[in-house]
């Protein structure tokens, strides 16, 4: 079985806070871009998941969030934390970006 690469800690943590439910294209940029067989096979776990819990299922081409990320091991907390160490350290590519622009400014 071939591994998948999470996607940067603000990508995952902006994906998760914009809505209850993920769709195809969500799930693929969590991963940082797979095929749809593998997007296919991330949402059946997810919707397995779902089934074991009891929760509704609202729209036929989504999965639920939180049994999502719960059932692909990802500890959204844990990426909280490591996306606020980056922007401790001035890591975050978001932050970098934004101190370009000021100090291009100044010039």
């Amino acid at each position: 079985m071939r591994s998948v690469t999470l996607a940067a800690p603000e990508t995952i943590v902006r994906i998760y806070y914009q809505g209850p439910e993920l769709r195809n294209k969500d799930i693929s940029d969590l991963f940082g871009g797979l095929s749809s067989a593998t997007v296919q096979r991330l949402k059946q776990k997810a919707l397995a998941l779902m089934e074991e819990r009891g929760v509704m299922r609202y729209r036929s081409s989504t999965v639920d969030r939180n049994c999502a990320f719960d059932a692909w091991g990802i500890d959204i907390k844990e990426m909280e934390r490591c996306m606020q160490k980056q922007l401790k350290l001035g890591l975050n590519s978001n932050t970098l970006a934004l101190f370009d622009e000021n100090s291009s400014k100044t010039d």
